[in-house]
C-alpha cells in the first residue's frame, strides 16, 4: 500500500493544542481518602490535601488525528470509539497530592499503617485479600526486612513497571508531584524493583538530580502472583499524586496535557548537550518493532519493515528536492527492544526528527522527547473495536501533529501471518 504520497505532503498541516488549565490555589485540609479513591476500601482514613488542579472539561482537550481521505470508512468503523475524529475533552475531572503520615507497602500492593489500609491496584486484583497486621511496634510485617524512608512519593501502578505503562500512568503523575514540591529535594521516589534503566534515567531527568534517591519496592510483594515479600518499605511521610476521579481504570490512560507538557519541557531541559543539537536536524524516523522473522516474538511487528524502509528513503529525497523543503533526506530507523541504542541516543534521534513513524506500540512512548509540532505517524491494527488501540492522546497532549494510518486485518496483540502489519501490499 505505501504511505500515500497526498498523506505525506499532508504532514506538513499543523494541528492546533490549546489547554487552558485552572489552577487552585495552595490548600491544606484534611480529607477522606475515599473522597478521590472511593474504590480504596480505606474507610475512615484521613489524608492531609497538599495540592488540588482542576481541569475545565469544556477546554482541556486535544486536537484530533488526521486521517487520509481513503480511510475514512475504517476510522468511522472498527476505530470510531477511539475518539480519533474530533476534539476529546478530558475524562479526569483534575490531579489530586495527598500525604499521610507512618504507612508500610505490604504484599498485593497494600499499603497500611496500625489502623488503615488501601489497595494502590483496583480491586480486581488485590481480590479478596486481606492485610496482615501489625503490632503498634511493628512497622513492616514480620519475617521480613524493612527499608525505613522519611518522605517518598509512591509511584506505583497496574504494570507500572513495564516502560509504556510508567510512560502512560504515571509520567504526569510525577511531574505534578515535582511540580507541587518545587524546591524540595529531600522526597525520594517508590518504584517498582523491576523498573528498567529507562523508567530510572526518566525520574532522573524530570526530577533533575543526578543519581536521584529511588527505593525499591519489591516486585514480589506487588506483581501477581504475589508471593511472599522479600523485603519491606517503611515511610514516615507518604505522597501520593492520582488523577481523579479515581483510581480510573488503568486501559484508559488518560493524561493531563499541562503536565505531561511540564514532564516533556524538564526532560528536554535536562538532556545533556553533546546530545541535543541547537538546530535539529530535518530526518524522518522509524520506530520498529520487528519484521516478519521476528513476528512470532514480537506484537504489532510489520511483515514487510525492510520495504517499508526502502520506501520512505525514496520519500525522503522526493520532498528534500522540494525547493521549499527545510528536509534533510534522511531516514533514521531504531528498534528501541533491540537494546541497540542508549536511551539517551534515541532521545538524541528523536529530538532532531522531522517526522516520526512507527506501529502502535510501547517503544511510540519515547515520543516524550520530540519537539512540539513534529509530526507522527502511527500505524494502527483495524482488527475490530477490541482491537484497535493509539496513543493519541499521549501524542497530541505533547503537541504533536499526529496521523493515523489504521492496517485492516491487523491485530493488536496477534502475530499471526495473516493479522501482522502488511504494510506494502
Amino acid at each position: 500500500m505505501g504511505l500515500p504520497s497526498s498523506a505525506a505532503f499532508g504532514l506538513l498541516h499543523v494541528l492546533g493544542l490549546l489547554v487552558p488549565i485552572a489552577v487552585s490555589p495552595p490548600v491544606s485540609r484534611k480529607a477522606l481518602f475515599t473522597e478521590f479513591f472511593p474504590d480504596s476500601r480505606a474507610e475512615g482514613l484521613e489524608v492531609e490535601v497538599v495540592r488540588e488542579v482542576t481541569f475545565d472539561p469544556l477546554e482541556d482537550r486535544w486536537q484530533a488525528a488526521q486521517h487520509h481521505g481513503s480511510d475514512d470508512e475504517l476510522m468511522r468503523g472498527a476505530l470510531a470509539y477511539t475518539r480519533f475524529d474530533y476534539p476529546s475533552t478530558l475524562e479526569i475531572a483534575g490531579m489530586i497530592m495527598v500525604s499521610m503520615e507512618n504507612f508500610s507497602i505490604q504484599r498485593h500492593g497494600v499499603v497500611r499503617n496500625q489502623t488503615n489500609s488501601f489497595s494502590i491496584f483496583s480491586p480486581y486484583m488485590v481480590g479478596d485479600f486481606q492485610p496482615e497486621k501489625h503490632s503498634s511496634k511493628q512497622e513492616c510485617m514480620p519475617a521480613s526486612d524493612c527499608k525505613h524512608v522519611e518522605s517518598s512519593l509512591l509511584l506505583i501502578g497496574e504494570y507500572g513497571w513495564l516502560w509504556q505503562h510508567f510512560m502512560q500512568d504515571l509520567l504526569q503523575k510525577l511531574a505534578f508531584a515535582v511540580d507541587t514540591l518545587k524546591g524540595d529535594d529531600s522526597f525520594s521516589v517508590l518504584l517498582d524493583s523491576a523498573s528498567p534503566r529507562s523508567v530510572r534515567k526518566i525520574i532522573e531527568l524530570v526530577l533533575g538530580r543526578k543519581d536521584p534517591d529511588i527505593v525499591d519496592i519489591d516486585s514480589w510483594c506487588i506483581q501477581p502472583p504475589f508471593p511472599q515479600c522479600r523485603w519491606q518499605v517503611h515511610v514516615s511521610r507518604l505522597f501520593i499524586a492520582e488523577a481523579f476521579p479515581g483510581p480510573l481504570p488503568r486501559a484508559l490512560g488518560w493524561p493531563s496535557p499541562k503536565f505531561l507538557r511540564l514532564a516533556q519541557h524538564r526532560i528536554a531541559d535536562s538532556i545533556p548537550k553533546p546530545i541535543k543539537r541547537a538546530e535539529p536536524d530535518q530526518t524522518i524516523l522509524y520506530l520498529g518493532r520487528g519484521s516478519r522473522e521476528t513476528c512470532s516474538l514480537t506484537a504489532r511487528c510489520v511483515q514487510n519493515e525492510q520495504e517499508l524502509l526502502q520506501e520512505l528513503n525514496w520519500l525522503a529525497l522526493a520532498v528534500s528536492d522540494l525547493p521549499e523543503s527545510a528536509f534533510r533526506g534522511e531516514v533514521d530507523d531504531i528498534w528501541p527492544h533491540r537494546g541497540t541504542h542508549t536511551l539517551l541516543e534515541i532521545a538524541a534521534a528523536v529530538q532532531r526528527a522531522w517526522g516520526v513513524l512507527a506501529p502502535h506500540g510501547g517503544q511510540t512512548y519515547n515520543l516524550i522527547f520530540a519537539r512540539r509540532g513534529t509530526v507522527f505517524v502511527e500505524f494502527v491494527p483495524a482488527l475490530d473495536p477490541a482491537h484497535s488501540f493509539s496513543v493519541h492522546a499521549f501524542a497530541a497532549s505533547l503537541g504533536l501533529r499526529h496521523w493515523i494510518l489504521p492496517v485492516p486485518g491487523a491485530s493488536h496483540a496477534v502475530c499471526d501471518l495473516p493479522l501482522c502489519f502488511p504494510l506494502l501490499g
